[in-house]
């Protein structure tokens, strides 16, 4: 007979947990692994100013709360996808006119944006 935890109480003995869903780092150039619910690897993240990952951080909260649209997180993910790519030299050309597009949307709903 074996003992089950109380946090596993649902499992058989040596059954592993389903893996996390994963996706590619969204940086360009970079190929790592990282769980979906991350925007970019560690690497890359902590690559970041503390105020940049703060900004995507809060925006996301917001959204998920429903206290904002989508178009601040966009822009806030766009911003840190950009800085970390022009650090690594990677061509952000695209990035650039995507992210500009989402910040004339976001001006066009009439919100406030952080200084970049």
């Amino acid at each position: 007979m074996f003992a089950r935890s109380i946090h596993k109480e649902n499992t058989a003995p040596g059954a592993r947990p389903a893996p996390l869903a994963s996706r590619i780092c969204q940086v360009p150039g970079c190929s790592r692994n990282v769980p979906q619910n991350h925007l970019m690897c560690l690497e890359h993240w902590n690559e970041l100013p503390a105020g940049m990952q703060a900004d995507v951080v809060s925006s996301l909260k917001r959204w998920y709360s429903g206290d904002a649209t989508i178009r601040p997180y966009m822009v806030a993910r766009l911003v840190a996808i950009v800085f970390v790519a022009r650090l690594h030299g990677e061509d952000v050309t695209t990035l650039e006119a995507k992210r500009e597009k989402a910040l004339a949307d976001l001006l066009a709903e009439g919100k406030e944006i952080a200084p970049q």
